[in-house]
């Protein structure tokens, strides 16, 4: 069941992040006044950038909840996944073209966009963070219960030791 919930919160959070891409994009192929129209790419992309922090912050801790009870990791990269996504067409498409939209219309404009590298760093950390939450994870699942495999092993060479008799 935790599985459909998982999924279902992925799909609605996939579709509100594309959303708020598609809307912000949008407002750079405006005919209006090219100030208003950076003003409204710069609150929806904005706005995109929020809903994806919380976004990931609520599908990764259903999949820790997954982790927790059903041993299964997927759900974590899969989370790590949506982010690196969304974060590529965030820092990698719709922030430059902002920015040189931005740029055409104000010559006092920066001349150096950095979000690329902003990107890179935040789905490196993102992969640091996810990584380092699966292996806590299993290491303290692993702390409380014990390993399967080594109760189980155990349980074999026991039966198999003559000395035991």
């Amino acid at each position: 069941m935790l599985r459909y919930i998982y999924l279902a919160v992925l799909a609605l959070s996939a579709a509100v992040c594309a959303f708020f891409i598609y809307y912000g994009q949008t407002w750079l192929a405006s005919i209006g006044d090219p100030k208003t129209a950076s003003q409204g790419f710069e609150y929806h992309h904005s706005l995109g950038g929020i809903v994806l922090w919380i976004a990931a912050g609520v599908l990764l801790l259903i999949a820790n909840i997954i982790l927790l009870t059903g041993r299964s990791a997927w759900a974590m990269w899969t989370t790590f996944g949506f982010f690196a996504v969304f974060t590529l067409i965030r820092y990698f498409w719709t922030g430059p073209a902002g920015f040189a939209f931005h740029k055409s219309f104000d010559p006092t404009a920066a001349t150096y966009d950095f979000s690329v590298f902003l990107g890179v760093f935040l789905i490196v950390g993102a992969a640091i963070v996810v990584f380092s939450d699966q292996f806590l994870i299993v290491r303290l699942l692993k702390r409380i219960y014990g390993d399967e495999k080594d109760e189980a092993g155990a349980e074999v060479e026991a039966k198999n030791d003559p000395d035991e008799e």
